[in-house]
């Protein structure tokens, strides 16, 4: 029997099973992915870790769970479909690189008319973070994994329940909402988060740098072939102008002429760091950029 009509002294516990129903399929659909032993050689990407509760579960409870109007029902009926529709969305078959946030805040300011910036789902802060300098541990985690895991993270973990967070203040003061909106807009900030500009090594193999140990997203590839952290590079060359792997001279110069002239001497001839940035100040200004 449908639980919306089988209690019409209790509407709270009618939409409550309404919920358990929905919730009882989205945790079957979220379940962890197997992941083959030999990831290395056939990667799978794992698209949910539910080893804990997640901040969407978090967000989206505490919504669905605080709400105190007469529409009860409807909001619920809404929540349900709009959350199982948020896990089955997938980025566009095309994601054009470049900038979605203006057509973004078009669609908030149709849904929640003078919203803050703030609540708006925003990415592109986040493309420039090393794996460690994620505060969540589980971002911090997934980024460590390489092939793309980090994006549905960042999406699992900071998209949608800012999607969730903007639909209740839309329940709260306009009334009513439709699914198909917020799925149109979801679809936009998905988008926005596939198309912006990560580097090609979060799709990849990561690798570490072998100065910090640490995994890399943003590389400096040097003239023998080597990677490393940029920063970590720059430090290394201040005191020791060779690479840390295999030392040879002056990793950052590719200017294969001057290789060639100074082929002969056996000696940097005074050359240094400032040398090949112009300053420090070049050379600490970038390592900022990549930090």
């Amino acid at each position: 029997m449908d639980p919306r009509v089988s209690c019409h002294g209790s509407p709270r516990l009618s939409c409550l099973g309404i919920l358990i129903s929905g919730l009882d399929q989205l945790t079957t659909s979220a379940s962890l992915l197997p992941i083959k032993a030999d990831s290395a050689a056939s990667p799978v990407i794992l698209l949910r870790s539910l080893t804990h509760t997640m901040k969407d579960e978090e967000t989206f409870g505490s919504v669905v769970f605080n709400y105190r109007r007469p529409n009860l029902t409807e909001f619920m009926d809404f929540f349900v479909q709009f959350r199982q529709q948020l896990n089955r969305l997938e980025p566009s078959d095309i994601v054009p690189i470049l900038s979605f946030r203006q057509s973004i805040l078009d669609q908030v300011a149709q849904l929640v008319p003078h919203c803050d910036e703030l609540d708006v789902p925003y990415f592109h802060r986040l493309v420039f973070l090393e794996p460690r300098e994620f505060e969540d541990e589980n971002l911090q985690a997934a980024a460590e994994r390489g092939y793309g895991v980090v994006l549905q993270a960042i999406w699992t973990e900071y998209g949608e329940p800012k999607l969730y967070l903007l639909a209740r203040t839309a329940w709260d003061t306009y009334g009513r909402q439709t699914v198909a909106h917020w799925i149109k807009l979801a679809q936009t900030v998905l988008d926005s988060l596939y198309g912006d500009h990560w580097p090609n090594t979060i799709f990849e193999t990561p690798n570490n740098c072998a100065i910090c140990l640490q995994t890399m997203h943003w590389t400096e590839k040097t003239v023998c072939g080597h990677v490393f952290h940029l920063h970590c590079l720059l430090r290394h060359m201040n005191t020791n102008n060779t690479c840390p792997i295999c030392r040879h001279p002056r990793p950052l110069l590719y200017d294969a002429a001057a290789d060639s002239d100074d082929s002969d001497d056996d000696s940097d001839s005074g050359y240094s760091v400032e040398m090949e940035f112009g300053n420090l100040d070049e050379a600490e200004e970038a390592e900022e950029v990549f930090e």
